[in-house]
This record gives C-alpha cells, sequence and structure tokens, in this order.
C-alpha cells in the first residue's frame, strides 16, 4: 500500500512508515518533560493543564505505537510472508505488549484482554529553587512485575520504540526518514512533587 501524501519529509511512500512516522513524532513529545515556572506574560504556568496535555501526548504514543501492527499487517508493499512474521514478533514482544495494554485500556476504559497488563499510576511534577522549569514524569506500574515499583512512560515508550526498530530491521524494511536515534536511552528524573492520578487499566 502507496501513501497517497506527496511530501515523503512528511508521508513516507510507504503505509507502515508513515505510522512509524507518525509515532516517532509523538515520542518526541513524550520526552518533552520540561514545562517553564512562568509563561512569557510572567504569570505561573498552569501545571495541571500542562500536566492534562503531556498524558494525552503519552497516551496517544501509546495508541500510535501498538497499532503500528495494524499498519503492517495491512500494508501490501510488504511481501505477505514478512507481515507475517512481523505481527508475530510484535505479539511477542514484552515491551510492545505494554503498549497495547496501555493502548488498549485507555482507549476501552476498561481492559477486557490483558497481554501482560499495565496501568497509569501517577502523574508528577517537581521544581527546585536552582531551576526555573517544571520537571514533569508519568509513571506507570506494570501487571507482570513489582506492584509497588513505578516506571516511567518514557522507559517505555522508548523500549517500544527500540523494539519497533529491531523488528522492521531484521526484515531488511527501511524506516522512515528522521526516525529517532534510539542508541541511548532518555534520562528519567525523579520530581518532588507528586500529583496521583487513578488508573484506569482494570
Amino acid at each position: 500500500m502507496t501513501s497517497p501524501w506527496k511530501d515523503e519529509d512528511w508521508f513516507p511512500p510507504r503505509a507502515y512508515q508513515e505510522q512509524l512516522a507518525r509515532t516517532a513524532r509523538l515520542y518526541r513529545r513524550v520526552l518533552q518533560r520540561t514545562v517553564p515556572l512562568r509563561r512569557p506574560d510572567g504569570e505561573l504556568t498552569d501545571i495541571e493543564e500542562r500536566m492534562a496535555q503531556y498524558s494525552d501526548d503519552v497516551w496517544s504514543f501509546f495508541i500510535n505505537a501498538w497499532h503500528v501492527r495494524d499498519w503492517v499487517q495491512n500494508d501490501d508493499s510488504i511481501e505477505q510472508v514478512a507481515r507475517a512474521r512481523i505481527v508475530r514478533a510484535a505479539e511477542d514482544s514484552r515491551a510492545l505488549c505494554l503498549c497495547a495494554d496501555l493502548a488498549n485500556g485507555r482507549k476501552h476504559l476498561a481492559l477486557r484482554t490483558r497481554r501482560i497488563g499495565a496501568e497509569l499510576s501517577s502523574v508528577r511534577a517537581g521544581w527546585t529553587t536552582a531551576s526555573k522549569d517544571w520537571l514533569l514524569e508519568l509513571y506507570l506500574t506494570l501487571g507482570d512485575d513489582d506492584r509497588e515499583r513505578l516506571v516511567s512512560a518514557v522507559t517505555i515508550a522508548f523500549d517500544g520504540m527500540r523494539e519497533w526498530q529491531r523488528i522492521i530491521e531484521s526484515e531488511g524494511l527501511p524506516m522512515p526518514k528522521g526516525f529517532p536515534d534510539l542508541s541511548v536511552a532518555p534520562n528519567v528524573r525523579e520530581p518532588i512533587c507528586d500529583t496521583p492520578t487513578k488508573g484506569r487499566g482494570d
């Protein structure tokens, strides 16, 4: 299946690349966790609104990351046997199954079919006197792990992106132009304030 769009910088020529590129743009938003304490007019930033916006970006990433699978499955520019291998590899990947549980739990409110089990635990924001920025993190608990251990959404997103790169490149297929460098994992910061958020994945 060929993308109908003409500008290959924004819309790559093959459908699976288009979905990967969209997921990569959302991944970059997930990495943007620094928010100025004050707006340009000098007023304090509405941090609760910004946390809600950041949460939207995170959930959009997980939904789009998991649905690369569907775009591959329906992309007839990839040989059928290769499509089947990619889909099977995605379904066998712990990192991508976490993305699937987070995506489906958020889309449908209730997660009826658990691959691993993962849900939102809290959104946290903090600042220090030496900084002019809020530092955001969104944390999750993982159903197949210690339920008391919090894992940053950034970490799960990074792992999911690396898995897609590994799976796609193992079939000799090109990644979209401008796909992010995943050679080094992003830092996860520990903010000092906590805004608990009830999980909706059960």
